[in-house]
């Protein structure tokens, strides 16, 4: 996929990639040869295709005024080239009024019409598709499944009828699982049939945010885990890597898509039933036996967070577990169900393509299997159900990748700024929160206190014997080399205006102008007191944590004695504050017996 992302970056030849595979034509040919599978086709390209902007592509590789529908290229018309549907409708248009951009279909970046869902589902009705019913009873499901998943699964009625239940039994390790809810993450999630793009998308988006932001996005990786295990790179990836790195194959909490196919094989179902295998996870029922809620049906939302955990924690080997975007790829159209159970901002990414050139399945039947999914979907995005979500087609992508893009990443950023916290403002903010001299402030203190799930580490630490052993040790005979202090965030606390005076050693404003030089004496000691008060002696306990102001430099470098020159320079020949000169290794190479502290640390900790 990264090698066809930059050959479409640096080829005119575009258009090559929207021509069908030969086993698609012959599929496309074989539906127009049925008279039901040839009605219901006629009707998506008459009815339903126009609104997501589709049109053939003439042999000379421009655009056709329609849709054929005979088997051939499909293409986009311009106007649709845009984030097709989105949650995030104002910003979008705020971009493309600035970028003197117009469309003559006014739903562009917002929700689906309501025509076209209406449309899609007359079309299911008179077609006499069967809608999938909510999942009935679970209480009989059989007990052969697979150790370690948590879902079981039936399809019964030639798919008309999907059971689908997931459960985190009593006692169960998954109800252990840590605690992943955070703001300072998002999830980002690439949804879509098989071969519509989702891999592609995924490159794109991936690519792009480490453009703007360096390192700020992962995709999973199937062999991450194991990259450092010493072991021959042939063997353990000729064990452990996954087609695509898809996010389906990391994971026992919900079925993945080859369980379904299985099921569905095996009670021989009708593949007028089949899209209901691309969302089968949002039919699930969720359960936590061992929850200690009272209400069960009151408390589901609590119980899916808890599963939404343990479905991260068995992710999160596979990415670098510290980027700001965690992106996962599966080609499914689970939306509902991931949005469920998320526990940190998410944005879905959905992909559309025409259903005839990329024909998912491999069958006759794809326009069947295409409505259905995508009714579902549209469906759970018109109602509300989706917070953060764009949809776009392969096709745009292909043909306009960079306009396309560039709308997912307002999409993208706009979120975040919604639901999650920037993590450049926060940068922003504390490069132009402190000048050289000052005390630090209240809003830059606030920067010091530990987020609750750094807390809740920590506390786990401290009920640890040997962690809390170690930790003891650092903080009493290591971690005073760095200068560390604990901070008292009862006076972070503080409104700007009253920490300034706390802090301020030259007292100010109207309270001070007529005191007399030895009240500017006391309000000086008195400061500085307040200042010591503010900066205690570094704790084990948790709570915020800074540096005493004499450790506001470079700590250890190579350039020690350019560095003594400069400050000596910068005081001016007034003597250096006694502090700092107790501590002379600061801006010098880090002292020998801090070394030696930490070496005898290691080995009597050693585990």
């Amino acid at each position: 996929q990264h090698h066809r992302k930059l050959h479409l970056r640096s080829s005119n030849d575009t258009a090559s990639y929207l021509i069908p595979k030969e086993k698609s034509i012959l599929t496309w040919k074989g539906c127009l040869a049925k008279v039901d599978c040839r009605s219901v086709l006629e009707k998506l390209t008459k009815n339903i295709l126009p609104y997501f902007g589709y049109a053939s592509m003439k042999t000379d590789g421009t655009i056709d005024s329609s849709l054929s529908l005979n088997p051939g290229p499909v293409m986009v018309s311009k106007e649709f080239a845009h984030v097709l549907f989105s949650s995030e409708s104002d910003s979008l248009k705020n971009l493309m009024q600035s970028k003197n951009v117009e469309s003559s279909a006014e739903y562009i970046g917002g929700s689906p019409p309501k025509e076209l869902l209406h449309q899609m589902k007359e079309l299911i009705n008179n077609q006499a598709i069967s809608a999938v019913p909510a999942p009935s009873s679970v209480s009989n499901l059989p007990n052969e499944y697979e150790e370690g998943q948590l879902w079981k699964l039936i399809i019964s009625e030639k798919g008309k009828n999907v059971q689908c239940h997931i459960t985190l039994p009593a006692k169960s390790s998954a109800n252990n699982a840590t605690n992943y809810s955070t703001k300072n993450q998002c999830m980002i999630h690439v949804h879509g049939l098989h071969h519509t793009g989702t891999g592609f998308a995924r490159e794109l988006i991936h690519d792009a945010l480490n453009e703007r932001h360096p390192q700020s996005a992962s995709v999973q990786d199937s062999l991450l885990p194991y990259r450092e295990s010493g072991l021959d790179y042939a063997k353990i990836y000729n064990q452990y890597h996954v087609s695509e790195d898809e996010g389906q194959h990391f994971q026992t909490v919900y079925p993945s898509f080859k369980y379904r196919v299985r099921e569905f094989k095996r009670t021989k179902s009708a593949m007028d039933n089949a899209g209901n295998l691309v969302y089968m996870a949002d039919l699930c029922t969720m359960e936590v036996t061992d929850s200690p809620n009272s209400n069960p049906e009151k408390e589901l939302g609590a119980n899916k967070k808890i599963i939404g955990n343990y479905l991260l924690q068995q992710w999160m080997p596979y990415w670098n577990s510290s980027s700001p975007y965690l992106v996962q790829k599966t080609p499914t159209l689970d939306v509902n169900f991931l949005e469920s159970v998320k526990v940190m901002p998410t944005f879905h990414l959905i992909v559309v393509r025409h259903p005839m050139t990329s024909n998912s399945f491999g069958v006759t039947r794809a326009a069947w299997v295409w409505l259905d999914a995508w009714t579902h979907t549209l469906e759970m995005l018109a109602d509300g159900k989706i917070e953060w979500f764009a949809v776009v087609t392969y096709e745009s992508l292909v043909q306009y990748q960079d306009r396309v893009v560039e709308e997912l990443m307002e999409v993208i950023e706009n979120g975040r700024a919604k639901y999650g916290h920037l993590r450049q403002t926060r940068q922003l903010h504390l490069h132009s929160g402190v000048t050289q001299n000052d005390d630090p402030d209240s809003s830059t203190l606030s920067y010091l206190v530990p987020k609750e799930r750094s807390i809740e580490l920590w506390l786990k630490c401290l009920d640890n014997e040997r962690c809390r052993s170690l930790l003891d040790d650092l903080t009493s005979s290591v971690f005073p080399y760095f200068g560390y202090t604990s901070v008292d965030d009862v006076l972070i606390e503080k409104d700007d205006e009253e920490v300034e005076v706390d802090l301020g050693e030259e007292g100010g404003g109207d309270d001070f102008e007529e005191s007399s030089d030895e009240d500017h004496g006391d309000d000086k000691r008195n400061a500085k007191n307040r200042r010591r008060k503010l900066f205690l002696d570094l704790s084990s306990s948790p709570g915020p944590v800074g540096v005493a102001k004499e450790f506001g430099h470079v700590l250890f470098s190579s350039e020690g004695a350019m560095l003594e020159k400069f400050r000596a320079n910068k005081s001016g020949g007034n003597d250096i504050d006694e502090e700092f000169v107790a501590h002379n290794y600061l801006g010098d190479l880090l002292p020998t017996e801090l070394l030696q502290r930490m070496r005898g640390l290691m080995k009597k900790h050693a585990y």
